[in-house]
């Protein structure tokens, strides 16, 4: 057990003494609510999109780079940061060059975004009191109201989806009851007329379906326009906020 401990926090000690890069915007997100300038060899470019990127303010005090393979090589990167985005054949090319490659897969529930808030914490020696926040976040009282999330594109998040989870947490009841994303026509949302439609679509086709007279007249919905870059990337503050935004609409 002493050897367990001891080999765990020499690995701990070399990863915050090390430049980690970032490999794609949802490792921005992680970096960026952990680590330190000083400690990020550098982010992504998408990392300054306010459309996308939950922290794009913040990110304009750290280096900008395209994280080509190329780049992290001549970068001199011991450590690399990614989601399910990064390709495997990619990953196992840079292991093989001695770059460690820590991999966040899809997070589905708080449970997993705590996990991974642990563990990146830990990585980066961070003070940040976000994981406070987690543990903090509890569910309303029995849900009263419904509502539905559109994302762009017109997808919908059901079951095992963090921002499905959101949802209950903010004191509704999410009328998508199928797994993952999926698209619900206008047809299936007119029929189960939930009291909210939260969507990031504002200016876009998908939320055309709004202004469609079937829907004007068949529902009365509350349409509530939230930011994309709340559910782009999964990461602990932007989930914590998207709650309170939803919280926030009944009032």
């Amino acid at each position: 057990m002493a050897r367990f401990l001891l080999f765990n926090l020499l690995i701990i000690s070399n990863f915050s003494l090390a430049k980690i890069a970032s490999f794609d915007l949802c490792a921005d997100q992680w970096l960026l609510s952990f680590a330190e300038p000083g400690q990020v060899a550098f982010l992504t470019p998408l990392s300054q999109d306010p459309s996308v990127s939950y922290f794009h303010s913040k990110a304009k005090n750290y280096r900008i780079q395209s994280p080509n393979i190329e780049t992290l090589l001549s970068e001199n990167v011991t450590v690399v940061l990614a989601t399910n985005y990064i390709n495997k054949s990619v990953q196992h090319l840079l292991e093989k060059q001695g770059i460690k490659v820590i991999v966040i897969p899809p997070i589905k529930n708080l449970n997993q975004l705590l996990f991974w808030a642990n563990r990146i914490k830990k990585i980066t020696l961070s003070k940040s009191e976000i994981i406070l926040k987690l543990q903090s976040v509890k569910e309303d009282t029995p849900p009263t109201e419904t509502a539905l999330y559109i994302g762009i594109g017109g997808s919908s998040p059901g079951t095992e989806t963090l921002v499905d989870q959101a949802i209950n947490l903010a004191g509704f009841r999410n009328i998508n009851t199928s797994k993952g994303w999926r698209y619900m026509g206008i047809e299936s949302i007119i029929t189960q007329n939930p009291d909210y439609i939260f969507t990031t679509g504002v200016g876009t086709k998908n939320y055309a379906f709004v202004n469609h007279p079937a829907y004007d007249k068949l529902t009365k919905s509350t349409i509530m326009p939230i930011a994309q870059n709340h559910t782009v990337c999964a990461c602990p503050q932007s989930f914590v906020d998207f709650i309170k935004v939803l919280k926030n609409a009944k009032k």
